[in-house]
């Protein structure tokens, strides 16, 4: 039977809910007639075709919506919500399509109104940020680009209604069509006719039409600071074409360039190269790129316009005899293609072309050769010549004349990528003109001292964000601006100083408005912080000061993106770049642009439709403005910072659809890009939320009766939660951060808190903290952040007799980490070896408790640790060799250091002990590393040796392939100092090296460059994913580097201990004088610490048996024995004393005693009037698990 598919099922579910509560105001009748439509679109809506589900999705939403209005409940919190929920499944069906030939090629065949309504549903679902992945739009815009040329219709969301105000006359024409001014809103728009479809009939116009529509498509998906934005469609398509955009005040660069100079030529050629770039990085190319195409923006940028345009060019082709004078921008090989062997086709090396000339244009004001016919300028054009360089004023510089020339060569291939011309654009140039000076004054390069937020004068003042042209009084500051003494003073300064750069005037401007934005927004945050308990505005008010107050937000976002691109802009001087640094550009972006919006909105969200509506589109507003920002080469320098931001939005995402649709939350902590926040205050629910839906809930269910639901015939296909898919997205953007910054442990804080609350992920969240800590900058807020996965609850469950080897290891670190029943820690480690060897792990688990037991060593990154000590202590000329003398001459000693870092190491080297006697595997290695590593400072060799099991680990090395270690040189005599450079010297990456980049102890192990050999480009998420979804698999090769990493920590290891002999030339591995005296010694402690632990063990046996001799006779005693050893166990359980390590003999008395207890409690229930004595129990018996908690 095929899936069906019922597309708004979430919506349906709320307004039956709402239809068994009752709704206040409607009379039964009208619940009743409700009800009843409802139960007709569970019939005739449910589809098994997606593409006829998504079809009919527009119709049923409408439909539900009326309902919806009809109940009152049009701006109900749980409506909107659930229609959210519907969106966004939406989006997951049109992924099934995309990436479905056979339902493509199905839309293809759609005509009419269906095909309408896919338009408009695709679209929809794009403009709302639904589709999350770049590959995914894409896709969708290709499918929109393929309907709309197929059925000759564009989606509706592309028309505008209400452009008013067009003047009588075209207030420019051309060949190809008129445009006319008008207004649209409070704007001033420009509609640009096609004059030539008047003229066209039947399959003419249709081919017009349909190359309209893909136009207007493509420019509608171009979104960039020097292209000139889309507003739409006018309304009267078809019978007109007309497109709509912002009215350019400034006319073309050529008039801006004749009425004020040319000051500022090279600034409008950079940007002009910057625009041409980012139509080459969306495959679009100009092929119409001259002056007369360029435009002057309110900031006074330049902003290309009639690109790719080519129904422009096609139509007044065939019309007029001459191309509008494009002829003199046109590359040799579109004049004459057959000369180069190539067909006519406007490719990015024709628009560079064309660019060379527009730099010509602009510094003479004419193009190329215009001072004589076409016919002659194509044959100059053809035949190589080029004009000569510009000998006026202004003058071109040597560089950019340089560059000009290798633009316009001859042949295409030769000319650079726009990547490269953006490069060279250098602004402001190295050949200044006559006014400007690359040199700065003291003054001027140390930008003043800029100060904090400043106090918001009462006087309004206006915070627009555009960077203001350099022929205005830039320098004049208002008296009544919102400024403090200091920047009054540093501007009066600048002023009068006439080496000032448009940079520094740039970057003032735009500090100013930030300050003001920020102040700003902190008086509304704490408004509203007072008036949090009086009643919110309502209707058209509420929308209009939220409107208000996210364009104030996004106004300060753009503020700081522009100066960011101000100050990494190449030639800017380096007192300059450093702003953003200096004054923290990157943390106020986040906390002030971004965060401290989105919790304003789920404060109120809980009880405002209009706020949870503006939250969801301002954390997907936040989530694309930060991936401009990741695709921008200019702000590469914060990478990391934009990587953090998009995995704290999409954490915020995850909790945010915790809170709104599951009612469960998390506690996750939003930090903002380098500001932790409290994880228990981001996402906490409001108690008056909390008792608003457990009342919503318990009234739903009336006298028992089940909530509504749907047929399991009509549920969907098995989607992916939106939590979960959040989540996974939240961790590929922190992979990709940590794969840029190993070292910060802030990175891995947050990855353990994703996995925190993941049902079997405590051991990857454990893995990720412990990382924290100990990476070479730690974040210690880990540290408060990984004590819920070793809650009492959780400990005790981990304790049971059913408990996994994950679920024992677990237990063991929280004991090391709380300090807490450490004197049950031997008993649980045999279980877990036990365990160990029955289940086994998978290559993730052994690298991540490897990664876990080493971090444990170093006491979770304690900077007082036995360790971290021992290798801060300053090792002097001589200090070496005196100190392994004296280990080698020391006797056994007792344990050194404090008991969590002696029981760390014996789990460490139990478990390595184990995986001796098996097949190599990633914890051998990454041990190997770390003792090979730290076992070359004495005082680490002396606190740890005690643990090695240096006679397993030499007959482990024995047994090291022959043709390994000749590979490495070592059956040959050694002819230098040292064999290798380092242990990774030559080798590729194993995957348990990516695991450990970043820890502070192996900042030697990996030389430089040893990351790019991988083959491939990894990370740690990437390993660890790879691994569990079972893609990852171990081949000869891998065991081969494997076993390389093993002989040469062998030899590392033999080299720095002495009396741990290899044998040169050979495959022996000894254990040799002291230290074989040493081993024999500890043997002998450990050998009469478990006699002491039996002989107590007995002692108790011994009373015990005497005890129960006598049970025959005295029934009555023995109960009241029993009662009394029942009161001292409750009395443990709700009295316990304070765990604190003790003695190691006394751990196997207080188990065997505690088992005394627990057996005296089963039995005292089972004894009748003719006892039986009890019989003796076996040793063997294991009851560790008995253990209090």
């Amino acid at each position: 039977m095929p899936i069906q598919i019922l597309i708004y099922e979430a919506l349906i579910f709320c307004l039956k809910e709402a239809c068994t509560v009752g709704v206040p105001g409607r009379s039964p009748s009208e619940i009743t007639r409700v009800r009843v439509t409802l139960d007709e679109y569970l019939l005739s809506m449910v589809s098994s075709d997606i593409v006829n589900g998504i079809i009919k999705s527009l119709e049923c939403r409408k439909t539900l919506l009326e309902l919806a209005s009809d109940l009152g409940l049009a701006n109900d919190l749980r409506l909107r919500t659930a229609l959210r929920k519907d969106e966004e499944r939406i989006a997951t069906f049109l992924l099934s399509i995309l990436t479905s030939k056979s339902a493509e090629e199905a839309v293809l065949r759609l005509e009419g109104d269906p095909a309408q309504c896919f338009l408009d549903v695709v679209q929809s679902t794009l403009d709302k940020g639904f589709l999350i992945a770049r590959e995914h739009s894409r896709m969708a815009h290709r499918i929109i680009r393929k309907l709309s040329t197929s059925c000759d219709r564009l989606p509706s969301s592309l028309f505008i209604t209400g452009v008013t105000g067009k003047e009588e006359r075209p207030t420019f024409g051309g060949g190809f069509g008129d445009i006319y001014r008008a207004s649209y809103g409070n704007r001033i728009v420009a509609l640009k006719y096609m004059r030539a479809v008047q003229y066209m009939r039947g399959s003419d116009l249709r081919c017009i039409r349909l190359k309209f529509c893909r136009e207007a498509l493509v420019w509608k998906e171009l979104h960039h600071p020097h292209i000139l934005p889309f507003l739409g469609i006018e309304d009267s398509f078809p019978s007109s074409l007309c497109m709509v955009s912002p009215w350019m005040e400034h006319g073309t660069v050529l008039a801006y360039l004749k009425g004020h100079g040319h000051t500022h030529v090279d600034k409008l050629l950079y940007e002009v190269a910057q625009g041409l770039q980012y139509l080459h990085s969306c495959h679009i190319v100009h092929g119409d790129l001259r002056g007369a195409n360029i435009l002057i923006n309110e900031d006074w940028s330049a902003c290309l316009a009639d690109f790719g345009l080519s129904i422009f060019s096609d139509t007044t082709s065939s019309m007029t005899t001459s191309r509008v004078g494009s002829l003199y921008w046109m590359a040799p090989e579109l004049i004459y293609p057959d000369r180069f062997g190539l067909k006519f086709a406007q490719t990015p090396a024709s628009d560079v072309y064309a660019f060379a000339c527009v730099c010509f244009e602009l510094y003479t004001g004419r193009p190329p050769f215009s001072n004589m016919p076409e016919p002659a300028a194509m044959m100059k054009v053809i035949n190589g010549e080029r004009p000569e360089r510009p000998s006026g004023s202004p003058a071109m510089s040597d560089i950019l004349w340089q560059h000009v020339s290798a633009y316009w060569a001859q042949e295409p291939v030769t000319r650079p990528p726009t990547q490269i011309v953006v490069k060279n654009m250098v602004w402001p140039p190295e050949s200044p003109p006559a006014g400007f000076r690359t040199q700065h004054s003291p003054h001027t390069s140390s930008f003043g001292d800029l100060p904090g937020p400043p106090a918001i004068s009462n006087v309004p003042v206006s915070s627009k964000s555009n960077v203001v042209s350099p022929v205005q009084d830039l320098s004049a500051t208002s008296a009544t601006a919102p400024s403090s003494v200091a920047i009054n003073r540093e501007s009066n300064a600048v002023d009068d100083d006439r080496s000032i750069t448009a940079f520094a005037i740039q970057l003032k401007k735009l500090y100013r408005a930030i300050t003001y934005l920020e102040t700003k927004i902190k008086q509304e945050d704490l408004a509203e912080t007072h008036n949090a308990g009086d009643a919110g505005a309502e209707g058209d008010q509420e929308r209009e000061k939220w409107k208000r107050r996210i364009e104030n937000h996004n106004e300060l976002a753009d503020n700081i993106h522009k100066f960011l691109e101000i100050c990494l802009t190449s030639g800017v001087p380096a007192s300059l770049r450093d702003m953003p640094t200096k004054y923290n550009m990157i943390t106020r972006l986040w906390t002030f642009g971004f965060l401290a919006l989105l919790e304003s909105l789920r404060r109120v969200s809980f009880t405002s439709a209009v706020a949870l509506e503006h939250l969801h589109h301002s954390i997907y507003y936040a989530y694309s403005f930060y991936t401009t920002l990741l695709e921008k080469p200019i702000l590469n320098p914060f990478k990391c910072a934009w990587l953090e931001a998009l995995g704290d939005l999409a954490r915020y995402k995850v909790a945010a659809t915790a809170m709104f649709v599951g009612g469960s939350y998390s506690g996750m902590a939003v930090s903002a890009a380098g500001i932790p926040v409290d994880s228990t205050s981001l996402l906490e629910l409001p108690a008056s939320a909390v008792s608003e839906r457990v009342s919503d809930t318990s009234t739903a269910c009336i006298e028992g009766s089940q909530s509504p639901s749907i047929d399991t015939t009509t549920r969907p296909l098995d989607v992916e939660p939106e939590k979960e898919r959040w989540r996974c997205v939240s961790r590929n953007w922190y992979g990709e951060a940590i794969a840029d910054q190993p070292n910060h442990g802030r990175l891995h804080h947050h990855l353990g808190l994703l996995s925190r609350d993941v049902a079997c992920e405590e051991l990857r969240a454990v893995y990720h903290f412990c990382k924290s800590m100990t990476t070479l900058h730690p974040f210690s807020a880990s540290r408060e952040s990984v004590l819920p996965l070793w809650s009492v609850t959780a400990q005790v469950r981990r304790a049971l007799p059913e408990a996994t080897t994950i679920d024992l290891f677990l237990l063991l670190h929280g004991m090391l980490f709380t300090n807490i029943h450490l004197d049950e820690f031997e008993p649980t480690l045999e279980r877990f070896i036990e365990r160990l060897e029955i289940d086994g792990a998978d290559e993730r688990e052994w690298i991540m408790m490897a990664v876990v037991n080493i971090c444990a060593v170093l006491e979770y990154g304690n900077p007082d640790g036995v360790l971290k000590k021992a290798r801060a202590v300053d090792i002097l000329p001589g200090y070496r060799a005196i100190m392994a003398r004296r280990a080698a001459a020391a006797p056994a000693m007792s344990e050194p250091g404090p008991a969590p870092f002696h029981f760390a190491s014996q789990l460490m080297f139990a478990m390595l002990r184990h995986v001796l006697q098996r097949s190599l595997n990633p914890y051998t290695t990454v041990v190997l590393t770390f003792l090979a590593t730290v076992l070359k400072h004495p005082q680490m060799l002396s606190a740890m040796e005690r643990r090695v099991p240096w006679g397993d680990l030499a007959t482990f090395f024995t047994s090291i392939p022959r043709h390994i270690m000749a590979s490495q040189g070592l059956m040959e005599p050694r002819t230098s100092r040292k064999r290798w450079p380092s242990l990774t010297a030559g080798c590729v990456p194993l995957p348990e090296d990516w695991c450990l980049r970043g820890m502070e102890w192996v900042e030697k192990v990996y030389q430089q460059g040893f990351w790019k050999t991988a083959e491939g480009r990894h990370t740690e998420t990437e390993v660890l994913d790879s691994i569990v979804a079972g893609t990852f698999k171990v081949d000869d090769a891998e065991l081969a580097r494997r076993s390389v990493r093993v002989v040469r920590c062998a030899v590392g290891i033999a080299d720095v201990v002495n009396c741990f002999t290899w044998v040169e030339g050979t495959q022996q591995w000894r254990v040799e004088s002291a230290l074989a005296k040493k081993a024999e010694a500890w043997k002998e402690q450990d050998r009469l610490r478990t006699r002491e632990g039996e002989r107590k063990w007995m002692d108790i046996r011994l009373a015990d048996d005497f005890t129960d001799v006598d049970e025959d006779s005295e029934d009555d005693t023995a109960s009241e024995e029993s009662e009394d050893r029942e009161d001292e166990v409750v009395d443990r359980a709700y009295n316990p004393q304070p765990s604190t390590p003790s003695t190691f003999a006394s751990s196997p008395a207080r188990r065997i005693h505690l088992e005394d207890i627990l057996e005296c409690l089963l039995s005292s229930n089972k004894r009748t009037a003719a006892p039986v004595s009890r019989p003796r129990r076996s040793r063997s018996l294991d009851l560790a698990c008995a253990f209090p908690l």
